[in-house]
């Protein structure tokens, strides 16, 4: 009888554990990842609710004891784009880490 057959075989099962450890690790990362992903995505959508609702206010209802109006605050677009871009770099940096690549 030859041992070779059972070393292939133990050599198989010991590289199927390494993939089934490697998969498991993989898994927990995603699930950190995603945590973070929905935690980073609630700050963002906060913050852009109340950089909107900083921008609609409507100011003129206070000038009446001010003989000139105060600046009117109208850069929540471009505030909203850069939120979008972080957003989406979040989301490469996500893939690099997850997948390797960009």
């Amino acid at each position: 009888r030859s041992l070779f057959p059972q070393i292939k075989l133990a050599d198989k099962q010991a590289a199927l554990e390494k993939i089934h450890w490697e998969m498991m690790t993989s898994n927990k990362k995603v699930e950190k990842l995603q945590e973070e992903l929905d935690s980073v995505q609630t700050d963002i959508s906060s913050f852009t609710l109340l950089l909107e609702g900083l921008a609609k206010t409507d100011s003129a209802k206070y000038t009446d004891d001010y003989d000139t109006k105060p600046y009117v605050f109208n850069h929540a677009p471009d505030i909203v784009s850069l939120l979008t871009f972080f957003q989406s770099i979040y989301t490469t940096y996500t893939c690099y880490i997850l997948y390797g690549e960009w």
